[in-house]
């Protein structure tokens, strides 16, 4: 995702490294498939700023966060429907 981001071509690899590693830990709870499905949007579309997709400047760790979580939004309300619908009261 991150070589994507040309931007970051200066960069050493101490500091590639630690940028790597922080967001290793801040995705850390999120499920695999979420992050690559995240981290493939980001690298194709770039981060959403400002409403529009900003294809120049890399993710912070909060934006692929919220990348994340907007990839299990819609599978999060699927299962909660499905939960609410199994544990429904069943009318007579």
């Amino acid at each position: 995702m991150l070589g994507s981001f040309r931007s970051l071509a200066g960069q050493s690899d101490e500091q590639l490294a630690g940028t790597v590693d922080g967001i290793l830990r801040v995705l850390a709870p999120f499920p695999y498939w979420a992050i690559e499905k995240a981290c493939t949007s980001i690298q194709i579309n770039g981060v959403m700023r400002d409403g529009r997709y900003d294809r120049k400047w890399p993710p912070n760790d909060s934006e692929v966060v919220a990348e994340v979580r907007d990839k299990l939004r819609l599978y999060r309300d699927q299962f909660d429907s499905a939960d609410a619908l199994l544990n429904a009261k069943v009318a007579k």
